[in-house]
């Protein structure tokens, strides 16, 4: 158990040095230009976003070390912190797609999709508290949740614009999740979260690339869109 917190909490770091390449054309690397300006919400989301992903990264290594009481004291920040994360993608989804309709009811699909898992993996991990494998299992999730939007741009960026990006990106994501899966599988430990998370992608990333449209997923992007909820348009 030891050792896989550690492994757990290095994994997390790949994660981070992986969405500072992916956004460190469009974002990192201009924030202390002082001519960059760019919108509230991107700022808003970039800041909440890495101190989430800061959160995954000491999670684990704090339990590695026996320090359950940071933990715990960790586990209870992040019930005001995730709130916020979701709140940073509604805001930017908003921001970005307000003033493109009808073509953004598309495009919108995509954040939200991340937001859905984002936030069944979290009430999982919440409720699972006392399971370790399973609460385990549940922030796992939330950090791979942004392997997508992070790696489409790193490869994009090494490949300067490859049109192939998402599909690598999405076919390296279900490598890992079969990967996790069998793992799991492997060691007895039954039936794991990560078939079903697998799944779940599958059916949305098909919905994105054969444009699959839902009635219902329409109307509920034009209310969205028509929220008065941030300054686009």
């Amino acid at each position: 158990m030891l050792k896989r917190n550690v492994t757990i909490g290095y994994s997390f770091i790949v994660l981070l040095a992986l969405a500072l390449l992916g956004f460190w054309n469009s974002y990192f690397s201009r924030i202390f230009n002082p001519n960059y300006t760019t919108e509230f919400y991107i700022h808003f989301h970039a800041c909440i976003a890495l101190v989430w992903i800061l959160i995954l990264i000491a999670q684990p290594l704090l339990i590695s070390k026996g320090k359950i009481g940071m933990h715990r004291l960790l586990g209870r920040i992040s019930f005001v912190v995730f709130p916020i994360l979701c709140i940073s993608i509604l805001l930017l989804a908003h921001h970005r797609n307000a003033n493109n309709f009808p073509e953004s009811i598309k495009t919108l699909f995509i954040p939200f999709k991340d937001l859905c898992l984002l936030s069944i993996a979290y009430v999982s991990a919440v409720v699972a508290n006392k399971y370790s494998r399973w609460h385990s299992q549940g922030m796992i999730v939330t950090g791979i949740v942004f392997i997508e939007p992070a790696l489409v741009r790193a490869i994009s960026f090494v490949t300067n614009g490859s049109g192939l990006s998402f599909y690598f990106t999405i076919a390296l994501i279900y490598l890992l999740l079969l990967f996790l899966g069998i793992r799991e599988w492997r060691k007895g430990k039954g039936i794991s979260c990560y078939p079903f998370i697998l799944i779940y992608y599958l059916i949305c990333h098909y919905i994105i690339l054969f444009e699959i449209d839902i009635g219902l997923w329409s109307s509920f992007a034009r209310w969205f869109l028509s929220l008065p909820i941030t300054n686009a348009g």
